[in-house]
Formats: structure tokens, sequence, C-alpha cells
């Protein structure tokens, strides 16, 4: 599942940030300040939704909503800590307002949530 959530939702995503999804949390992610949190919607605020054919839950508040079937995963040697992910998509799920002809994204309502190494970046398109 891979949710994107707008610019608007920084401060809910940011809550998200030390929790992993992995109840016996590896030494590495706890010395990092990473711990196991069961109801990670409550902390932050968000909304699962139940997804159409993927496990993982839709999150509600974000625009743009991929379900997705993992078909490659590489974990480079130079960096453990972070793998590369290859997936085939199975269900688009988009808020009605950045959709055109129920079928392509609008580009000039839709603008996604980026972190580059720790800062959230907003594009703005002149």
């Amino acid at each position: 599942m891979i949710n994107l959530p707008n610019p608007n939702l920084w401060e809910k995503v940011e809550r998200l940030v030390p929790f992993t999804g992995k109840r016996k949390v590896p030494k590495e992610e706890e010395k990092l300040g990473f711990r196991f949190e069961n109801d990670e919607y409550g902390w932050s605020g968000l909304t699962p939704v139940a997804s159409v054919s993927v496990q993982p839950d839709r999150i509600l508040e974000c625009p743009l909503q991929i379900e997705a079937k993992v078909m490659d995963t590489k974990v480079p040697a130079y960096a453990p800590y972070f793998a590369v992910v290859a997936t085939k998509v199975i269900h688009v799920h988009a808020h009605e307002d950045i959709v055109i002809d129920n079928c392509y994204i609008d580009q000039n309502q839709w603008c996604f949530l980026q972190n580059k190494s720790g800062v959230y970046v907003l594009l703005v398109k002149n």
C-alpha cells in the first residue's frame, strides 16, 4: 500500500516517524529511537480504510492511494537500513478533486508531501 499525503498532512505524517510495524524492534532501529505502536493511526490522527486487494489499510486523508504488489526488493550492501522496492499497481484510489474525466490525475490540483533528508519540501509550479 502506497499512501501519498499532500503537504497539509505533514504534521500527522511526522507523528508516525518513531514507529515501526515490527513488534520485536530490531536493535539497530531501537538505538535510533524507533518503537512498536499498535495504534499508529490513533497517534497520528489519520483514518484507516480497508484496501480492496492488499492487506495494509489505505489512509483516508491521503489524496492518492496506490494498492500495489511487491515484485522485487533490493537491499543495497552500502546501506542495509533501507530497500529499493519494485511494485505492480493493482488499484489506484484518488480524491475526486484531483481527478480529471475519472481517469487522470490533475497535475494542477495534486501535490504530494516530499521529505528530503528529514526536511519537508513543497514543489511549487510557476
